[in-house]
């Protein structure tokens, strides 16, 4: 199989040509599949909480060899799950299908149900290592340290091979070839990185609270990835308590070293008590979308799941925090 991360048609065209295409955890905007193709995206109204909860055990059509082009839009474990179910979901069962569902649910939502609490310490494991390996890859690929600086290509180049690895790696560990990432501690260094950046987002006051939301800035880090624990850590280090469970992060979007404008990421405080009755998917995608087409017609929309929403891939969002928040709460 071939691994593609991306968000631009055009890439996906040409990468694809000849190949029979299955897109997975995300959907590149303007992709419509041919007869050949499958696609998975939970990222919809009504859509699994996790990607492999609404995907079949077994696929027919898949072509295990070369040709096949696996492709996602933003590269996580729960796309390396997805990736991996879908190339031998057919002999994955018991414990080691309720391991790979622990850990997609840990990284879409920082935390496990209750019916998969035996796994919870595993899952974080497994995310953490997954997301430390990939921070390895910068140097493989000889990338700047300052990711601000990347091309494009350069950026779905990283997300392409951090992709593969993932999913190699789980499907490796499924069938009792390798560890799961974690299993042997390896993610120690991680953990000691998302107590430092919690304390720096506390340090520089990074974590704020607007109508009883909580916003995240990471503005000014040069595209340093900080993993979403660390607001979240801040925020009870701080001692409020948001009455609603909205959170949205900012980051910069630099394009070859250029500012170009925004992207966020709508989530939600796990566990909070008003947490049930939060939907993004009923009315909040569209009322962002038209705000962004007021100011660039040619916008992308926003959209997501049930409890966490994002701005467009391809063209970022010129709204500021407290505008978005004005939007989601009416």
């Amino acid at each position: 199989m071939k691994y593609l991360v991306t968000t631009r048609l055009e890439v996906l065209e040409t990468t694809a040509s000849g190949s029979q295409v299955f897109m997975v955890d995300g959907t590149v905007p303007g992709w419509r599949p041919t007869v050949d193709d499958f696609w998975f995206d939970h990222h919809r109204p009504g859509g699994a909480d996790i990607q492999i909860d609404e995907m079949p055990s077994y696929i027919e059509g898949i072509i295990p060899d070369t040709s096949g082009l696996i492709v996602t839009t933003q590269v996580d474990a729960d796309a390396c799950v997805a990736s991996a179910y879908l190339q031998i979901g057919d002999v994955i069962s018991g414990n080691t299908l309720q391991k790979l569902r622990a850990i997609a649910y840990d990284c879409d939502h920082l935390g496990v149900p209750i019916s998969l609490s035996q796994y919870a310490d595993f899952a974080a494991q497994c995310v953490a290592a997954m997301k430390a390996d990939s921070d390895k890859l910068l140097d493989e690929l000889k990338l700047p340290k300052d990711r601000k600086t990347w091309t494009i290509e350069q950026k779905e180049a990283y997300a392409s091979l951090a992709f593969e690895r993932g999913t190699e790696a789980i499907i490796a560990a499924c069938k009792g070839e390798r560890k799961f990432p974690g299993e042997c501690g390896e993610a120690k260094e991680y953990w000691e990185k998302v107590e430092n950046d919690t304390q720096m987002l506390l340090n520089e006051s990074r974590v704020t609270v607007y109508r009883d939301c909580l916003l995240i800035n990471y503005k000014g880090l040069q595209g340093k990835y900080i993993d979403p624990r660390c607001a979240l850590k801040a925020y009870q280090f701080m001692g409020h308590s948001c009455r609603l469970p909205v959170t949205l992060a900012q980051r910069e979007v630099f394009i070859d070293n250029e500012f170009k404008g925004y992207s966020y990421t709508l989530g939600c405080i796990p566990l909070h008590p008003q947490m049930s009755s939060l939907d993004y998917t009923k009315g909040t995608f569209e009322k962002l979308t038209e705000a962004e087409r007021k100011i660039n017609p040619n916008a992308d929309g926003w959209g997501g799941r049930k409890t966490v929403d994002g701005s467009g891939w391809n063209t970022p969002s010129q709204l500021s925090p407290e505008q978005v928040i004005d939007i989601v709460l009416g």
